[in-house]
């Protein structure tokens, strides 16, 4: 996931932990502010179909071991299924 975040610096929090589900906005490379940012999201619980506030676009989600898809984010929002290890979405340019 170096090659997703090489210098990662937390930008927010989209969701601090309730009930399990974490999700955090990063800049993927502090050195260069150019970079789209990068969200990070995990549900200790098990499967969840998240809600992620972003802008409309064409998103990669990319899990642990580097697989990924691509989903389409509607009305500012993303539905993405995430469980309890971490998946990387990034908005595709």
């Amino acid at each position: 996931m170096i090659r997703i975040m090489p210098k990662p610096k937390l930008i927010s929090a989209i969701s601090n932990g309730t009930a399990g589900y974490y999700a955090y906005r990063f800049n993927p490379d502090a050195d260069d502010a150019d970079y789209d940012p990068v969200i990070v999201a995990w549900n200790v619980s098990g499967p969840l179909k998240a809600t992620i506030p972003v802008e409309n676009g064409i998103y990669q989600i990319v899990d642990m071991l580097g697989h990924s898809i691509t989903l389409k984010a509607y009305n500012s929002a993303l539905e993405v299924e995430i469980g309890p290890y971490p998946v990387y979405i990034k908005l595709q340019r």
